[in-house]
């Protein structure tokens, strides 16, 4: 992946990478032990390739857990009250409030999912419930120009949104990425990553009729990975995703008039 490691980004996806993408971003700067924030940009190649393998990844049930004191449906509908009530107030009161607000929300969800026990569909709301948080944590820490970390929950959010068995939410995640690297002047992979979310939309990745016996992800990695050198991160001069090494976002590119997509923007 352009030379890019990070053992928490890629598959397997399970409740317990989602976790691992979280924790760090959830915990405070100021706690003893505390894995710091991340602050290197994941390249658009890489985003464009996890998008492929959330693309590509095989169904699996929704997540069900036995172990711990039983969650009642009636806490998975306080969370998502909760959250319904942040997005009416997310574009109104002050960014920086509001994300504490949604960290403590991720907190305790979070919590849930790794404490008490849930049959499947109550699992696929509160990953959903996460998924749903993580994203507007995406946007807001956006806002504030931590485009890292903005990433980081965005990627949170398309595993979730996989666990919780919504290719729709997925692909408003992934519109979310595009949005961002959009943004950040890095206009192909941005259009790539909005057609991923087209194809996932139609929960079927098109097989072209004369190669029946190309693997889906061989055919996702053709059809959208990008095929120019890849380019050391830390070579000088060089925008990662279009963020600066200072953090300021890189140079717009001219539009590139190519099919609209079919979603919207995702917040």
């Amino acid at each position: 992946m352009d030379g890019f490691r990070d053992a928490a980004l890629g598959p397997p996806w399970t409740e317990e990478h989602v976790g691992r993408l979280l924790r760090p971003l959830l915990e405070r700067q100021d706690t003893p032990g505390g894995a710091p924030w991340p602050t290197e940009p994941v390249p658009g190649a890489v985003l464009v390739s996890l998008a492929v393998d959330w693309l590509t990844a095989g169904s699996r049930p929704m997540s069900a857990r036995s172990s711990g004191a039983g969650l009642s449906t009636e806490m998975v509908d306080i969370l998502a009250s909760r959250i319904a009530r942040l997005r009416e107030v997310g574009d109104a009161e002050d960014d920086g409030l509001v994300m504490n607000w949604v960290v403590h929300e991720l907190r305790w969800a979070l919590r849930m999912a790794e404490s008490t026990a849930y049959d499947a569909p109550t699992g696929g709301r509160l990953f959903g419930a996460i998924a749903e948080l993580a994203q507007l944590a995406g946007r807001l820490t956006e806002n504030q120009g931590h485009h890292a970390r903005c990433q980081h929950y965005l990627l949170a959010a398309l595993r979730a949104s996989s666990l919780a068995g919504d290719r729709g939410q997925g692909a408003r995640v992934l519109s979310s990425l595009s949005r961002h690297l959009s943004r950040c002047g890095n206009k192909q992979d941005a259009q790539r990553l909005v057609r991923l979310a087209d194809v996932g939309t139609d929960e079927a990745l098109p097989c072209p009729p004369d190669s029946p016996s190309v693997p889906h992800q061989a055919q996702a990695y053709a059809r959208f990975a990008d095929k120019s050198p890849a380019v050391p991160a830390d070579q000088p001069g060089v925008h990662v995703c279009g963020v600066g090494p200072a953090g300021a976002l890189g140079p717009r590119t001219p539009p590139r008039h190519e099919k609209p997509s079919r979603l919207p923007w995702a917040g």
